[in-house]
């Protein structure tokens, strides 16, 4: 595995130990970009769903919120363009 690779997994990790300990952080939407970086459309949507439900009434619900909405508008404008 690549330097870069184990970098993105650590920092991953220590965004996902953030979002547990912290789900009422403003910081919560940077911490979503972050771990969803790198993924498929449906591998984030599927991500922050988890973390909608995980921690419900949050900032955090609420930026997962935002973003599935915003893939989900996504998804739908490129299937639109084919």
């Amino acid at each position: 595995m690549s330097s870069r690779k184990a970098e993105l997994r650590d920092l991953r990790n220590f965004k996902r130990d953030m979002l547990l300990h912290y789900p009422n952080s403003g910081e919560c939407a940077g911490w979503l970009k972050t771990i969803t970086r790198g993924l498929t459309d449906d591998e984030a949507v599927d991500t922050l769903s988890k973390y909608e439900g995980r921690y419900p009434q949050t900032r955090c619900a609420r930026f997962a919120k935002q973003m599935n909405q915003e893939l989900k508008r996504k998804q739908v404008m490129e299937k639109g363009r084919e």
